[in-house]
């Protein structure tokens, strides 16, 4: 009884794999009756393709390192400032211990 539950999954599995066999065996037979392009128009399509990716992800890849770069000037100044703000409120903090609530109560 287990043998025949094990069995049925794969089965089907085979079934399916057939039929996609079969889809794209159909789909390539809608193509079989056009003619592939000459070898030098093909090449001169790949190389048109390959020029013109290579081209976009080039300035791609430069605006971004220039928009990263910019976030990382901006982060810095940022880090600075809060420094600067940081030590500035540990001055006032060592020359007024507590501002308001010395002896006058």
């Amino acid at each position: 009884a287990l043998d025949d539950s094990t069995e049925a999954p794969t089965r089907s599995r085979e079934e399916n794999e057939q039929e996609d066999r079969a889809a794209r065996d159909e789909h390539v037979q809608q193509f079989e009756d056009v003619p592939p392009l000459p070898a030098s128009q093909s090449s001169i399509q790949l190389l048109r393709f390959m020029q013109a990716t290579t081209a976009f992800l080039d300035s791609f890849a430069a605006q971004v390192d220039a928009k990263l770069t910019s976030c990382s000037d901006k982060i810095d100044r940022l880090e600075m400032k809060v420094n600067m703000l940081k030590t500035k409120e540990e001055k006032r903090a060592d020359e007024h211990p507590r501002n308001g609530t010395g002896s006058g109560s």
